[in-house]
């Protein structure tokens, strides 16, 4: 439920950023819906490639270098594939986590190309 207010709210501040910029009118109402619903949908596709564990190698050197650099005695992980299998054990309770940020793209896509065909001159 925070994601989905999160994205709106992102996707909102991105339409209204863009609308002040470009001004009243229809280009800017259309450029800013469709860059909100692409700013949305790419942190969406981000949040699905993490979860499914793409980043898991430059996420275990950079915890590696934060242990080295702050010499933190906390959770060490004996290489890699430990390091992956914990995060995936974290990420089976926020399976679907991606959802949130895909949806309201969308939806703001889908607004966007209405507005594009009913409002077209």
């Amino acid at each position: 439920m925070i994601k989905s207010i999160i994205s709106i709210c992102i996707s909102l501040i991105v339409f209204l950023i863009v609308f002040f910029i470009r001004g009243n009118n229809y280009t800017g109402i259309l450029d800013g819906l469709f860059l909100a619903s692409v700013a949305s949908i790419t942190m969406g596709l981000f949040s699905l490639i993490t979860n499914l564990g793409f980043f898991d190698l430059i996420a275990y050197n950079g915890a590696r270098f934060n242990n080295f650099i702050h010499q933190y005695k906390g959770k060490s992980f004996n290489g890699v594939f430990e390091y992956s299998e914990s995060k995936k054990e974290k990420r089976k309770e926020n399976r679907y986590v991606f959802l949130s940020y895909l949806v309201v793209g969308i939806v703001f896509l889908i607004i966007s190309i209405i507005y594009l065909f009913v409002f077209r001159k």
